[in-house]
């Protein structure tokens, strides 16, 4: 599992390179993605969950085209020896959103956990992106694609929704979630599923299997459209 995530990150990080030279680069400006016209690729810092605050020497590139998205996200203040997993967060009409961050986002958490879950005006998805066990060093690479209408088969990849609908007018979340240490036997779990060795208690899905981690959302990227 940690080796099919690292080569999927591999992938990311040389397709956005190549869509990053054509675009002859992109600027940042109050965690808005200025992107390229044609290109649709724009880059944001990532932020800690607790107070949207930035981290410093991160950043997450979301690459948009006809036909679906590809995102990187590097970031460090991790726990090393931990287990996190990359969550796409889609507001497929952010035009409807009610909960902005001011300065960060238009959509928030009011809009994701608004009722019925996934399926009120603004069309919410929570789907898995990928997973990493962090090194050393406190940082960890992510890379993912998404392509407009899929939606993931596998148990406890899928929260809610039905996936992308306009890969050009979506606002994108990308959410790291944190499974604590690395447990071998619930290794892959930790790595691929929302509730992988969590407790009950954080793990509003359900979905486990069920375990002692206190699992918790820890940082976000927001992609703009």
């Amino acid at each position: 599992m940690v080796l099919k995530n690292r080569f999927v990150v591999t992938v990311a990080v040389a397709i956005i390179a190549t869509i990053g030279a054509i675009a002859g680069g992109v600027l940042v400006s109050n965690n808005r993605a200025e992107a390229d016209a044609n290109d649709g690729v724009g880059s944001v810092s990532v932020h800690r969950m607790t107070d949207a605050s930035v981290i410093d020497e991160t950043s997450s590139t979301l690459a948009r085209t006809k036909n679906g998205v590809t995102a990187t996200l590097h970031t460090q203040e991790l726990e090393d020896g931990d287990a996190y997993t990359l969550w796409w967060v889609i507001f497929n009409h952010p035009k409807n959103c009610e909960h902005p961050i001011p300065g960060v986002t238009s959509c928030g958490e009011g809009d994701v956990f608004a009722q019925p879950l996934g399926d009120t005006d603004v069309k919410v998805s929570v789907q898995y992106a990928g997973g990493n066990i962090v090194g050393g060093t406190g940082r960890v690479d992510f890379g993912a694609y998404l392509g407009e209408g899929e939606t993931p088969d596998a148990p406890g990849q899928l929260v809610f929704g039905s996936g992308l609908i306009d890969s050009k007018k979506a606002e994108v979340h990308l959410v790291v979630r944190s499974h604590g240490k690395v447990l071998p036997p619930m290794e892959g779990a930790q790595l691929s599923t929302f509730g992988g060795a969590c407790t009950a208690e954080t793990d509003p899905t359900g979905s486990g299997p069920e375990g002692p981690r206190e699992c918790a959302d820890v940082q976000f990227a927001a992609h703009i459209p």
